[in-house]
């Protein structure tokens, strides 16, 4: 399956995530929806808005899709967790960044972009936890899997001194 190109941040669009994963910190630039890590539950959580309102199934399925057609997105991955893990990021290694190289790029960023250089989540699949500090109210730490914990809070003092690119 390909891989993804790699993009540069964009405010709420293309985002700076912090990921741990067997215990490597890596800064990673992707679309911010790749990040929803329950489709399945996210797909529920629509799916009762409908119902409640009274729109059918059918309605729903045909505005929103299924579960499959979601998740072939993000390359067939419909939880993303430690076990998909591996999968999802042989697919976003392009999208790797360095301290170094984000600071460059904030460096001759326009100070009214600056704002897509702060870290929207970090997400530590060896412990299972998803932080999100995101200002647009994505509530994306209430998507996450079975096990795992969500949560909305600043995350910085968790970045390695060496990872800091700010």
């Amino acid at each position: 399956m390909k891989q993804m190109e790699r993009v540069t941040p964009e405010y709420c669009e293309n985002i700076i995530v912090a990921a741990v994963y067997k215990k490597h910190f890596e800064w990673y630039v992707t679309p911010r929806e790749l990040w929803r890590l329950d489709y399945g539950k996210w797909h529920e959580m629509w799916r009762s808005c409908y119902i409640r309102n009274g729109k059918s199934e059918e309605q729903f399925e045909h505005d929103c899709g299924t579960i499959e057609r979601l998740s072939q997105c993000r390359w067939g991955i419909s939880v993303l967790d430690e076990k998909s893990a591996g999968k999802f990021f042989g697919h976003i290694y392009k999208c790797a960044y360095s301290p170094d190289e984000l600071r460059s790029l904030r460096v001759i960023t326009p100070d009214e972009d600056k704002d897509s250089f702060c870290p929207m989540f970090y997400v530590d699949f060896d412990n299972k936890e998803f932080i999100s500090c995101c200002p647009e109210p994505l509530n994306l730490e209430e998507y996450v899997p079975e096990g795992w914990t969500g949560k909305y809070e600043q995350f910085a003092h968790r970045i390695p001194s060496d990872k800091c690119f700010w």
